[in-house]
């Protein structure tokens, strides 16, 4: 599967043992997760999770490069999860501008939400605030490679925050689409013929958004960001995982309009998942504050691209009142609502 911008190669591996004959195949230098439990030669070791896609370290994998005297025509391949893709990214994109890239997912939402599309960043701290994915380039990756072997050892809390992505992209575009799958794999860890089909259909779904908008200036690819304005800036008030806060904040943006709130609802309560702090209690202030830092603002007004309905969606221009009078309902709404039985 190729998509333009310029033309990215995924390729799904069968094996663990095809998958490291093609690393040790691809000259060049690799920057790993240290939870991947990936080792290689000229690689630089990163600690994963959002703390790595700071200024700093971005700057220390260019000194690196530099101190190794990679060449422009060199790849540089990237194994981990989404921050660390973001930012091993970023760095390929400003060494010497521009070195081919290699994304290595090892984590379900790395997969899903990090590979296809070229968004690169690192993200800002401010007065003890986070601000996600606060600068970056566009910057394709040459190739994709897909290791489903990977999903087997991730620990609950990564199964469901690749999910939370997941469901994002159902409710988006796979309307009749079953998602038992998914909430086998989130309970058991079992990866199958189903899950891998859905992670297939994840990569074509965002592949046709990024083909008709690739540089995001149509608005078109803002209907992925669905569930991330409030997603993000509940991420930035609590330890909760970028797809776990991703599904609350499917939740919360499903009030403001149609009849999805109820089915988001379901699956964080299927799930067992508690009602954060952030939600159970919001605070005004940290709320305001969080909501003002997205980038997705025009005119002091927050914009919001939602799915009403399974394969329907909608755009909508609120006030900052009408998002904190969502927040106030919710934990009504959701303590309201019971788990149905799923089919």
């Amino acid at each position: 599967m190729r998509f333009s911008f310029p033309s990215t190669e995924l390729r799904f591996f069968s094996s663990h043992a095809e998958w490291k004959k093609a690393l040790a195949a691809k000259s060049g230098y690799s920057l790993i997760d240290r939870g991947s439990g990936v080792r290689a030669p000229s690689a630089f070791l990163l600690n994963g999770g959002e703390r790595e896609k700071s200024w700093q370290r971005l700057e220390r994998v260019l000194i690196w490069l530099a101190e190794k005297n990679a060449e422009r025509s060199e790849p540089l391949v990237v194994i981990g999860g989404g921050a660390v893709l973001d930012l091993g990214a970023f760095a390929a994109s400003l060494y010497r501008r521009g070195m081919p890239l290699v994304l290595v997912p090892t984590t379900l939402l790395a997969m899903v939400d990090a590979t296809l599309g070229g968004k690169t960043a690192v993200d800002l701290r401010r007065r003890g605030r986070l601000q996600k994915n606060f600068a970056g380039t566009f910057y394709p990756a040459a190739s994709v490679w897909i290791l489903p072997d990977f999903l087997a050892t991730l620990p609950r809390r990564e199964r469901l925050s690749g999910a939370g992505e997941c469901w994002k992209m159902l409710w988006l575009y796979g309307k009749g689409r079953s998602d038992q799958a998914l909430v086998d794999y989130v309970e058991t860890g079992k990866v199958g013929p189903e899950l891998l089909a859905l992670i297939r259909f994840c990569l074509r779904a965002k592949a046709r958004v990024v083909k008709q908008d690739p540089l995001d200036n149509k608005r078109i690819r803002e209907a992925l960001n669905f569930g991330h304005t409030i997603g993000h800036a509940l991420e930035s008030q609590s330890r909760l995982s970028h797809g776990e806060a991703v599904l609350w904040g499917m939740a919360v943006e499903s009030q403001l309009k149609g009849t999805l709130a109820p089915e988001v609802i379901d699956v964080l309560r299927a799930l067992g998942l508690r009602l954060p702090l952030a939600l159970r209690k919001p605070k005004q202030k940290a709320w305001k504050a969080a909501l003002r830092a997205d980038k997705k603002n025009r005119g002091g007004k927050i914009e919001l691209t939602i799915a009403v309905s399974p394969g329907k969606r909608a755009r909508l221009r609120v006030d900052f009142p009408i998002l904190w009078q969502a927040l106030q309902d919710f934990p009504a709404a959701f303590q309201r609502a019971g788990a149905r039985p799923r089919a």
